[in-house]
């Protein structure tokens, strides 16, 4: 029962910050020009290769960081970065109408694999919240079945965002050029507002006291 009690509870949590929903609008735009297969192929690399990193940080993250000397701030601004310029592209600003362009992409890296591994896998599905969530779990020791119970989890996690992934590519084939079109500046705000978020924590979490400055003001 303890057992249960702990699966459910670090997998709530960690389908809530990688939030599958919430990304299925960046999915859509950036496999726009993909047919339903290679849309199900990139949303097959896109678990697969988000679990398969979320599993990588959860058992070896603290000294695969601590090796290179990188920070889960600078992190968190580089991932900030790279989604606020998708939403730049989303909006019109930077690429081109084309929905074939793709920003960061030429032809090598615009396949539906590459396109699952980076920008979707990561930043996006397997971001800096949920492979800090996994790392501060998979070292909580509560029993000998602990690292089971995270592996299965993250499992679990890798499974729903295939789902939610084929689904999304379901759906968006009953949209409109047009309404897509439209749906893509409205939820490129959503995305850049997301980008943003990302570059304000990474800064507070290099500047604490400057957050405290600006919340006691």
């Amino acid at each position: 029962m303890i057992e249960v009690t702990e699966y459910a509870k670090l997998l709530i949590a960690l389908l809530a910050i990688v939030d599958i929903p919430g990304n299925v609008p960046l999915f859509l735009q950036q496999t726009a020009r993909f047919s339903t297969t290679d849309r199900l192929t990139a949303s097959l690399t896109t678990g697969v290769t988000a679990g398969a990193i979320l599993l990588a940080f959860a058992f070896f993250g603290e000294a695969v960081l601590a090796t290179f000397g990188i920070t889960i701030a600078a992190f968190r601004i580089l991932g900030g970065i790279v989604i606020l310029l998708i939403a730049l592209d989303m909006l019109g600003f930077v690429g081109s109408e084309d929905p074939s362009s793709q920003p960061f992409g030429g032809d090598d890296n615009s396949t539906p694999v590459a396109v699952g591994i980076f920008p979707l896998a990561v930043p996006l599905f397997a971001g800096l919240g949920a492979i800090a969530t996994v790392m501060v779990y998979a070292h909580e020791d509560f029993h000998s079945d602990h690292d089971l119970i995270v592996g299965a989890v993250i499992v679990t996690a890798a499974v729903a965002i295939i789902i939610g992934l084929v689904a999304a590519s379901f759906v968006g084939r009953f949209v409109g050029s047009l309404a897509q079109k439209v749906l893509n500046r409205l939820l490129g705000m959503i995305v850049g507002s997301l980008g943003i978020e990302f570059i304000i924590e990474g800064i507070a979490d290099f500047f604490p006291g400057l957050t405290t400055a600006v919340t006691a003001g």
